[in-house]
């Protein structure tokens, strides 16, 4: 994807572009690379929406690297990248440790276990800015679910938690429930 790099490149340079859009490109991890490198150097960007960008859990490692130095970005639409799987849970919890900025993360449609919103959810707990996360479509379970409410119980930051078709149960809704209580979820 020479378009990518060559977005990339401009990207690093930028200071008045605010809102990317760039899904439905099929670009790939090729591309994610390039977009990747670009998020570390960019500070005016503040969302990025790559839905549906054929993106593997190797280009949300890139996506997650460059934004761990980036203070601007708000909000990250890595939906419907159907091989985003456990692996790309894991790099997205690690960059939300290092992530100051981000307020909204949408996973919608990405191929997470109840192991990958176990390893979201390990970064997710240190989150302090971290206000809306959708998983929707992704089949988080039981377990799951308890280890996203668990992280936003203690992270205390986090408002609205997108679950539809994540193939809880009823008592798994009900655990979910009863431990979200006291959060202002």
């Amino acid at each position: 994807p020479k378009g990518a790099e060559m977005l990339s490149n401009s990207l690093k340079e930028n200071n008045s572009v605010q809102v990317l859009n760039l899904s439905w490109n099929l670009f790939g991890d090729e591309g994610a690379a390039y977009i990747g490198e670009a998020l570390g150097h960019n500070s005016t960007l503040v969302k990025l929406y790559l839905n549906q960008c054929m993106l593997s859990s190797k280009g949300v490692q890139m996506i997650a690297e460059g934004l761990k130095k980036n203070c601007s970005m708000k909000v990250l639409d890595l939906s419907n990248n159907y091989k985003v799987d456990d692996e790309g849970g894991f790099w997205i919890g690690q960059a939300l440790i290092c992530n100051t900025a981000l307020v909204a993360l949408k996973l919608f449609c990405c191929a997470l276990t109840p192991v990958g919103a176990q390893k979201l959810s390990d970064g997710l707990k240190y989150s302090k800015s971290l206000k809306s996360l959708d998983v929707s479509r992704c089949s988080v379970q039981d377990i799951g679910a308890m280890s996203i409410g668990q992280a936003v119980k203690q992270n205390n930051t986090t408002e609205e938690i997108e679950m539809t078709l994540c193939d809880l149960t009823y008592q798994g809704m009900k655990n979910l429930t009863e431990l979200l209580a006291c959060c202002k979820v």
